[in-house]
Formats: structure tokens, sequence, C-alpha cells
């Protein structure tokens, strides 16, 4: 199964069996008991191995914690002692979804980790900050690691250490995450979308997010509609 992610709804799924959970690029082996969290306006997939998938799911919103920043796993490992709760949560998605809420806040809550914890490089956060605000124009990875005040090597290795990929390689996949929430989000025309976060070849922009998504623009855009539509992923 595929699909692009509500741009404002998060979704944890808690699996009963092995499955191949697969999140924007990255692919993760999930075993019986595992949960997974997907984020918002991403590309996801799962794939049974073996018999067929069986799953609970929680579809929710989170509330601006901008001021309360923590790392929290994608893949939570092994917590069937939340099963019981999961499911009286996922039970009251259309009486009372705060209800949802709660259970996913705290849930997300014990499992968090501080930023410190999660990375050392604390000077990374800087970079992917002025990726995350500069995807509109072409610039450098120079230019980056001149921000963060470090040698470009250095910048380099982060990257590689941190994200397993390099920094042109990260700065494709903002402008490609970029473009999904535009597409599912606005009246933008593809080209519009496209300029907005730094192309300016339409066909390249097409052939990139085609290649990054499995779906052409137009593809990704009418996907979230369909999942917009479908009820039976509100919370």
């Amino acid at each position: 199964m595929e699909w692009v992610q509500p741009v404002h709804r998060w979704m944890l799924i808690y699996y009963h069996q092995t499955n191949i959970v697969t999140i924007g690029s990255s692919q993760y082996t999930i075993q019986s008991g595992d949960m997974v969290l997907f984020p918002p306006g991403t590309p996801c997939a799962h794939a049974d191995v073996g018999p067929k998938t069986h799953c609970d799911y929680l579809s929710f919103e989170l509330v601006d914690a901008k001021s309360c920043l923590v790392v929290v796993p994608a893949v939570i490992r092994q917590v069937p002692h939340v099963l019981e709760n999961f499911r009286k949560a996922s039970s009251q998605i259309l009486i009372t979804p705060a209800t949802c809420q709660a259970f996913a806040w705290n849930l997300l809550w014990s499992v968090s980790e501080s930023l410190s914890r999660y990375r050392q490089a604390g000077m990374l956060y800087s970079g992917e900050d002025f990726i995350a605000k500069n995807l509109g124009r072409k610039f450098t990875v120079q230019e980056v690691a001149d921000h963060c005040g470090i040698e470009q090597r250095v910048l380099l290795n982060l990257f590689r250490q941190q994200h397993g990929v390099t920094v042109k390689e990260f700065i494709t996949r903002k402008r490609i995450s970029e473009s999904s929430r535009l597409l599912l989000t606005t009246d933008l025309t593809v080209k519009q979308v496209a300029a907005q976060v730094g192309f300016d070849d339409l066909q390249h922009f097409n052939k990139t997010i085609r290649n990054m998504t499995g779906m052409s623009p137009r593809e990704l855009r009418k996907s979230g509609e369909k999942n917009r539509s479908a009820r039976q992923w509100d919370a």
C-alpha cells in the first residue's frame, strides 16, 4: 500500500507481523509489536512480508510546540504494552478526537530524546535551518559551510555521518518535501511550485520528484486529494 500522508496529520501504525515500511526515502524492517510514526506530507508505503498484514492505526494532529523541540524516532520498537490504550484511543476517533491526541502526545513524549543527546554536532541544526530558509534560490555547499562557520569538508563529513547522504542530496530531499507540501496544500501550478523550491527547469523538477516519490507532481497532488476525501484516515 502506498499513500501520501495528509499535510497536517500524523499517523501511528501498530504492526502485528513483519513488514517493510517506507517513509520518504527511508526504509525500515518492522517486526510484530513495533509501531511506526508517519509524518505529515510525506510519501509512505508498507509491504507485507509473509501473510497479509494486520495492523492498528491512529491518525491525529499535534498542537504547535515549537518552543519544546525534541527528537522522536520514526520506529518505536516493541511496545505491546501500549496496544490496549492504543485501541481505546482509536475507538474514540469520531467521538472525542482529543483522546487520540492526548494518547499520541503522551506516547511520543515518553520515547523522545533531547536534541543534544541525539546529535553531537550541534552546528548541523544551523546548516539545516539555512537550507530550509533558502530552498527557493540557488546556493552552494560552501555557503552552507560558511553559515555554520566550518570547512566544507567537515560539513560534508557531518552530513554523511548524520544523514547518510551528501549535502546536495539532503537539499534535494528538502526541496521535494517542500514541493509535496505545496502541491498538497496550495493551488499553485506545478511550474510555480518548481520555481518556489529552486527548480528553474520544469522537466528536471518533474523527473526529480518522480524519482523521489514514485509519482509525478500531478499524480502526487491527485493522491493527496484522495487522502483528504478518505474519511477512514481522519481523526
